[in-house]
């Protein structure tokens, strides 16, 4: 992919930002440029390691498990959770906490205010992740990716990130990667 092909979907990815979302994201550029790289950076980084979350302990089930398995944990899952901290905890690590928190925070308030009871219970879910994240890269400030994820590992172990459970459709801890199908 060449300059221009990364500026044409930087800047679809930004178009498709409501207007706080936009808001959120221009503030935290124009106070530092370099911020842009960080962000987009982040999203990536997150969204990949997520992925590699969700596959995990699939070995040896039978392809339909295996999907089945793979999406309950990346939509509203394990790997969900993992994804919405360690993409927090990236951002509090390089960026100010403000800037962090405006950032994550932004898309998920308006969630809230305008959304149906189940992405609300997402929303929820997503807040209480991002705000573990943050305190994570807070803590941890220009840590090392691997640090972070480590960090975030031990939080979704010890059951502090949240996940919905589809059998209730309450947020319960994470304990685990494997979801519940």
């Amino acid at each position: 992919m060449g300059f221009l092909d990364g500026v044409q979907r930087a800047y679809a990815t930004f178009n498709r930002l409501n207007a706080s979302e936009k808001d959120a994201m221009w503030d935290a550029v124009t106070a530092n440029p370099n911020n842009a790289f960080i962000l987009k950076a982040a999203k990536e980084e997150a969204e990949g390691w997520a992925r590699t979350l969700a596959g995990t302990f699939t070995d040896g089930l039978p392809a339909d498990q295996v999907q089945a398995r793979y999406q309950a944990s990346i939509h509203n899952g394990p790997a969900d959770a993992a994804r919405h901290c360690y993409w927090s905890a990236l951002l509090a690590s390089k960026l100010t906490y403000n800037e962090a928190m405006r950032v994550v925070f932004t898309h998920e308030f308006n969630q809230i205010d305008s959304a149906v009871a189940q992405d609300q219970l997402e929303a929820r879910m997503d807040l209480h992740n991002d705000r573990i994240g943050l305190e994570i890269g807070t803590r941890n400030k220009g840590a090392s990716d691997l640090d972070l994820r480590d960090a975030v590992m031990k939080a979704l172990f010890s059951g502090q990130l949240r996940f919905i459970d589809p059998k209730t459709s309450t947020l319960v801890p994470t304990r685990s990667l494997v979801p519940s199908i």
